[in-house]
């Protein structure tokens, strides 16, 4: 599931629109195989993201070129997908995670 704001924007399928098809594919089932599991058989391909605040961020990892990353965050059963963008340096997951929450909370209000 993605996030479609207000305004009719749903940052998470631009992000997935624009990507070449290689890491389009590896994203989309990725997202396929957490909605119907709930996890990734490869856990490395999924990092939970320790910033403090709620609700937990987890990124989805993509090795094609340079590295894409998709956020997600987890509403009970369901994986909200929220935004994505090339790997960001360690020094940027704190703006990431932000941004995602701050995506959430506009969705959900």
């Amino acid at each position: 599931m993605a996030v479609e704001l207000p305004d009719g924007d749903c940052p998470a399928e631009r992000f997935l629109a624009d990507l070449e098809t290689r890491p389009q594919a590896q994203f989309k089932g990725l997202l396929e195989r957490l909605a119907d599991t709930g996890r990734l058989r490869s856990p490395e391909l999924m990092r939970k993201l320790e910033v403090p605040g709620e609700p937990t961020v987890w990124e989805i990892k993509a090795h094609s070129g340079r590295g894409f990353r998709l956020y997600v965050i987890r509403r009970r059963n369901d994986w909200i997908a929220t935004h994505g963008g090339p790997k960001a340096p360690q020094r940027r997951v704190r703006v990431e995670v932000r941004r995602a929450r701050n995506i959430l909370t506009e969705w959900e209000s």
